[in-house]
């Protein structure tokens, strides 16, 4: 992935297609543009969405929420989908808030 592209990304909403699959929390950290520690989480954008047009229901990532320990539980109240290990699909965007 080429992150310099996405580093000037708009503050608001973006919709964006990658020519790879990574995981949402991967694209988030390639996002930095300073060396992270190990296991440290980024906060380069607020969310992620994909949606799932067979199910009708949109995945959801937070980087604010992975690093708090809190994202599953709200993608279980919101009733989203988790990505879980589902990576960003190539022939798909997705919206991201920054």
């Amino acid at each position: 992935m080429a992150p310099t592209s996405f580093q000037s990304m708009a503050t608001g909403w973006n919709l964006i297609a990658v020519g790879e699959s990574p995981s949402p929390s991967l694209f988030n950290k390639a996002l930095s543009t300073t060396t992270l520690a190990t296991g440290e989480i980024p906060l380069n954008l607020a969310t992620l969405w994909a949606w799932d047009a067979a199910v009708a229901k949109w995945y959801f990532y937070a980087p604010s929420l992975e690093k708090n320990g809190t994202l599953a539980s709200y993608i279980t109240s919101k009733s989203y989908l988790d990505f879980g290990s589902k990576l960003l699909d190539p022939a798909r965007g997705f919206w991201v808030n920054k």
